[in-house]
């Protein structure tokens, strides 16, 4: 049993009148698709060994498209799956700072004083249309995280190293 199929299980326990299908991968490296359906709210969860779990709440609009969330654990996406099931609420492809840190459950106040800064600095990172990387990594940092920067092409996704984009005091 792979952790789909036991994320399913997990699901099925704490969502007894859920509907949960499992779409099988065609091939030993392709995605595996679980739909959980809770009073007519969908989630949509795509496994991969190689890569986790994609998350999301789509539209009919969005069906085909990358999962709006990633979650590296079996855990982390349960948890996810179980908060959107239960407050019959969805996914956003891509998210705001704000959003960022209110997923963390971390106040303005709480990141300034990580970053030694007032609250309202932090309130004017969050609004900021156009921010250095090094602000941003020191920002994802302060909320428990690591920046990482990818170029999408139509054959593949790269990691650009954000330390070689950096001088040597961050910016």
């Amino acid at each position: 049993m792979n952790d789909l199929e036991h994320l399913k299980e997990r699901l099925a326990v704490r969502f007894p009148d859920a509907t949960l299908t499992i779409d099988k991968a065609e091939t030993a490296t392709g995605s595996w698709w679980l739909d959980a359906e809770l009073l007519g709210h969908a989630v949509v969860i795509e496994w991969r060994a190689d890569r986790g779990f994609g998350v999301s709440t789509p539209t009919p609009d969005d069906y085909g498209s990358k999962p709006h969330e990633v979650y590296e654990t079996a855990d982390a996406a349960y948890c996810r799956v179980v908060d959107l099931l239960l407050s019959q609420t969805w996914t956003v492809p891509g998210l705001t700072l704000q959003q960022i840190r209110d997923s963390r459950h971390l106040s303005q106040a709480e990141i300034a004083s990580r970053l030694r800064i007032n609250q309202g600095a932090v309130s004017r990172m969050e609004r900021r249309s156009d921010m250095r990387l090094g602000t941003l990594r020191t920002l994802i940092s302060a909320m428990g995280g690591e920046l990482q920067l990818l170029a999408r092409f139509p054959d593949r996704t790269v990691e650009i190293q954000v330390d070689q984009l950096l001088s040597d005091d961050g910016h």
